[in-house]
């Protein structure tokens, strides 16, 4: 736990979501300390009104209408529940939700609760998912069956005690963050009590790492160059293809090798090519190959633009290592040696400098949870890419305060860019260096227009899922404007020829 005392996990099984119309099927609390277990209590709970207990509930839970005919009602085992809470800090994962129930049935706790949930998110921003199942299996405990009370109550317990211990792991300077942030909300959050007893059993006592003290970015080099067998892109393409279909990386599909000579084809005579590629084509890799090829041999550059991130993501962690292996048949262990990044634009990645600066200021219970998030985040992440956070749409206002979008941290003195920790700077550095540099169609066209481009100098541009590119050169490139907005702008017109005739009267009677 956090700090020496009593504590109850809790958790409810339910007829659905809202405290004020649904029923409690089974309740389940350990009550303990940190050290040990005290206690452990159950009990099933017969509904007031059967026909609440739906079919796709019973199969979540397990509980079934026949389970709970002969169970006590609440009111029956209310004392029991408020005796385990008695004195204790009641935890859960969305304890809140638990509690709500109890309230309906008049039994408080009488301490604040600590919730495993947003705890979760702050210390291990990054997980997969934040489901308590997800969770438990994260950290290897074991949760079976998943969706009882008690088996629920004690799976929070647990995740209690691996998110200590992980709290004691985060570098020092990371857990002093935290409870600064937690300090300047004035402690208002569920988090922020619990964050300060973390912070209180693993205070920070080194001195912190700041910024502008680490090593300097070396010089970008150019994509590294590699041997290749002589012959035209179209053969060395064709060739690539053969040795991989009789390997066994990959299947012979003729319209790919069709698709693939034809890229090859117009990539060496420096031509446009418009593809039509059907479903089970296999079209990323039919110019993968080609592209990554001639900028392989040459230490050039392909620039591979999207209109879905998903593709993006696809081309990066499925068709990369696909590429490598059907690379490998021509060039050896050579393909080893092809750089794939994907390049977003300047919102995407936060900005350490702007974080730092949220630190000092997050007052909101809101904003100072998505910092804390971005703060442990920040310490372990490789790209800094917002993605990876998965954050809410109401966190969207906190992460436009954060991120490099606004920033002109590559022109001035930034510490982070003279130390090289700085996202912005690392993704684009990567780029740099990269043969193939994965970005989606609104960097594509925005970039087109800007003096210093963020998107690389390139010698292939391939353009996939084009069809939408139109799309989003329209809405980037065009402004629209409402009734609202002429509306909201005569309305301000207005206002500032108000006050003008105001002051002007207010001057004229101070005259004489």
């Amino acid at each position: 736990m956090v700090s020496p005392g009593i504590y109850a996990a809790i958790d409810l099984e339910t007829t659905g979501l809202d405290a004020d119309t649904d029923e409690i099927t089974e309740v389940g609390i350990v009550r303990c300390t940190p050290d040990e277990v005290l206690d452990r209590w159950r009990s099933l709970v017969r509904l007031r009104d059967p026909e609440k207990l739906s079919l796709r509930v019973s199969r979540i839970t397990g509980i079934t209408p026949s389970m709970l005919r002969d169970a006590p009602l609440f009111e029956d085992v209310a004392g029991k529940v408020q005796d385990l809470l008695s004195g204790a800090t009641p935890i859960g994962h969305s304890v809140r939700f638990d509690l709500e129930f109890l309230e309906g049935y008049g039994i408080r706790a009488d301490k604040p609760a600590i919730d495993t949930f947003p705890l979760a998110q702050i210390l291990d921003p990054a997980a997969p998912s934040h489901r308590l199942g997800d969770l438990c299996a994260r950290y290897g405990i074991r949760l079976e069956p998943a969706h009882r009370a008690l088996e629920d109550a004690d799976g929070a317990r647990l995740l209690l005690l691996a998110l200590r211990e992980r709290f004691g792991e985060l570098p020092e300077a990371v857990r002093e963050d935290l409870q600064v942030i937690a300090a300047n909300t004035g402690f208002t959050w569920d988090a922020a009590r619990t964050l300060t007893e973390l912070y209180e059993a693993h205070p920070a006592i080194g001195a912190r790492v700041r910024p502008g003290k680490g090593r300097a970015p070396e010089a970008v080099e150019g994509p590294a160059r590699v041997q290749v067998p002589d012959g035209s892109l179209a053969e060395l393409t064709g060739r690539a293809f053969e040795r991989a279909a009789e390997a066994g990386p990959l299947d012979r599909r003729e319209e790919q090798l069709s698709m693939a000579s034809a890229a090859a084809e117009a990539i060496e005579a420096g031509e446009d090519l418009i593809v039509e590629a059907g479903t089970g084509t296999g079209k990323s890799l039919a110019y993968l190959v080609p592209a990554a090829i001639r900028a392989l041999s040459r230490g050039e550059r392909a620039v591979v633009s999207t209109h879905t991130r998903n593709l993006q993501t696809q081309l990066l962690e499925k068709d990369l290592p696909r590429l490598r292996d059907v690379l490998r048949g021509l060039i050896g262990d050579d393909a080893d040696a092809l750089r794939m990044t994907v390049l977003k634009g300047r919102g995407n990645y936060l900005c350490r400098r702007e974080l730092q600066r949220a630190r000092d200021r997050a007052d909101d219970p809101e904003e100072a949870h998505v910092v804390a998030r971005a703060t442990v985040w920040a310490a372990e992440s490789e790209t800094g890419d917002r993605a990876e956070l998965r954050l809410i749409h109401s966190a969207e206002q906190y992460w436009e305060r954060l991120s490099a979008a606004d920033t002109t941290c590559l022109s001035d003195d930034c510490p982070f860019v003279a130390d090289g920790s700085c996202f912005l700077f690392t993704a684009r550095r990567r780029a740099a260096e990269a043969h193939l540099v994965a970005v989606n169609h609104a960097l594509l066209v925005a970039d087109a227009d800007q003096e210093l481009p963020a998107i690389p100098a390139a010698d292939v541009l391939v353009v996939d899922e084009a069809q939408e590119l139109e799309g989003v050169a329209t809405s980037w490139l065009s402004q629209s404007i409402g009734e609202e907005a002429v509306a909201g702008l005569f309305n301000a017109v207005a206002g500032r020829k108000g006050r003008a005739e105001r002051r002007a009267a207010g001057l004229a009677e101070r005259l004489p």
